[in-house]
């Protein structure tokens, strides 16, 4: 699936954009997938925040929802930002509650799901399905397995949709698109965590990385077996990180909690036909903890 009418805007549309996240910035940046720079963008999120959720739809526009302000409030905001202006703004459309560390990842150009997440009172287990074409929710998918927070969510664009760990877990729950029904895989991760992140190779695997205390490892689940292989990546330990795909080539991972607990203005790299795992050259324009991302990319 290529993007269209992206090609004359004044810079390159094919970035991934990291948005938000401690120290509790409204800022927005990108890389560019081309070049593999960063760059601080003029635009901002309506509110600071962290814990909030990212989701794209493809060619585009890239999409936040929820999440907490600098007094630790939950909001209930949904923010939108076009790709061919790179113009964030807040939508009229907002959440029926204030939520926070929501899993979210997308079918693309259908909708966004918000799987799990907390709303200051306890976790969540809804999966919430937000229409592209409207801006507006449709009706819920079948719920999580149990109640989760902060895990990573993959896209099989066009297929389902994996939510993987959180809240302490190790499970994988599958939404299968087409009718938003929900099945547990067989497999599981590699150990249970929360504050995990994942990103997807459309078609071909989900790549989990991260999480607390902090976690060093890549569990990779490929998609036609639903089977789990994993990475140990020692030197890079993260938690609170977040990731997002330039499909068909590589992840990239922003920021988190190294084993130190130090807050981090990294960019790790995973090249798809390596599985490997780098710090890039370029940096954020600040450190970042619990911020939202997501991709605009050439093909799904």
């Amino acid at each position: 699936w290529l993007n269209g009418g992206l090609f004359g805007a004044p810079f390159d549309p094919y970035q991934a954009y990291v948005l938000g996240g401690i120290t509790y910035t409204d800022t927005i940046g990108g890389i560019d997938f081309a070049t593999d720079t960063f760059t601080a963008l003029g635009t901002t999120l309506a509110t600071a925040s962290r814990g909030l959720g990212g989701a794209s739809n493809n060619g585009t526009a890239g999409y936040t929802f929820g999440g907490l302000d600098s007094g630790d409030s939950g909001i209930d905001e949904i923010d939108k930002m076009p790709f061919d202006t790179q113009t964030n703004a807040l939508l009229g459309t907002a959440l029926s509650a204030a939520m926070y560390y929501p899993t979210s990842l997308a079918n693309s150009p259908t909708s966004a799901y918000l799987g799990g997440g907390h709303d200051g009172s306890s976790g969540l287990s809804t999966v919430q399905v937000f229409t592209f074409a409207s801006d507006t929710f449709a009706a819920d998918a079948t719920s999580l397995s149990s109640a989760r927070w902060d895990g990573g969510g993959a896209s099989n664009n066009g297929t389902a949709g994996y939510w993987m760990g959180g809240n302490s877990s190790n499970v994988i729950d599958k939404t299968t698109f087409s009718d938003g029904t929900l099945a547990t895989l067989a497999a599981t991760l590699s150990t249970s965590m929360s504050h995990t992140t994942a990103t997807s190779n459309s078609g071909t695997a989900a790549y989990r990385f991260g999480g607390l205390n902090p976690k060093d490892t890549m569990d990779k689940l490929t998609y036609a077996t639903e089977t789990i292989g994993t990475t140990t990546f020692a030197s890079l330990p993260r938690y609170g990180d977040t990731g997002a795909s330039n499909s068909g080539t590589a992840a990239y991972f922003f920021g988190g909690y190294n084993a130190a607990s130090a807050k981090q203005s990294t960019i790790l790299k995973c090249p798809y036909a390596t599985d490997t795992l780098a710090n890039l050259a370029a940096t954020m324009d600040r450190v970042r903890v619990y911020p939202a991302a997501y991709a605009n990319c050439e093909s799904l």
